[in-house]
């Protein structure tokens, strides 16, 4: 089950796909060409992209997709030490 009205889709066993609409200018006509993001680092590119979550997606889900990126547990920890500290020279002034 997909949702071609968001641009990323998040389906059931930590699958992740990107509905990239493409215009071909010959045949003058467009249509959707479904990427999947799951196994690579080019979900990083699109993180403000809105996201749909399939019905039946659970936590688990989730952490199975982030699992199999360690790239992600960098950037949150990362993130989150930057905000740790930002914190801490906020209550200093």
């Amino acid at each position: 089950m997909k949702n071609e009205n968001y641009p990323l889709n998040f389906l059931k066993g930590g699958k992740l796909v990107y509905n990239n609409w493409v215009y071909d200018k010959v045949i003058k006509e467009g249509h959707y060409e479904v990427q999947d993001l799951s196994n690579n680092g080019d979900w990083l590119h699109k993180r403000d992209q809105t996201v749909w979550l399939a019905p039946d997606v659970t936590l688990n889900d989730i952490f199975l997709f982030l699992a199999r990126d360690p790239r992600f547990v960098t950037l949150h920890f990362v993130t989150a030490m930057l905000t740790s500290l930002l914190g801490r020279g906020e209550e200093s002034q």
